[in-house]
């Protein structure tokens, strides 16, 4: 997973496990690592924020 990445691809390479199956055409698969199920849990709550929220946030975005 290094083709394109900045410096957070190290992070990135932390939370997601990425399987490539070498088929025509190429398949890839992405699923959490541990680490980044426990991002999922902590990430949570600012999701919730923003779902509340949604409308200030359009609103201030003029959309």
């Amino acid at each position: 997973m290094r083709v394109g990445c900045g410096p957070g691809c190290v992070l990135v390479e932390a939370a997601v496990h990425r399987e490539l199956h070498r088929e025509v055409p190429p398949r890839v698969e992405y699923s959490p690592t541990e680490a980044g199920a426990s991002l999922d849990k902590a990430l949570l709550p600012l999701g919730d924020r923003g779902e509340e929220h949604v409308d200030h946030i359009t609103a201030a975005r003029g959309l």
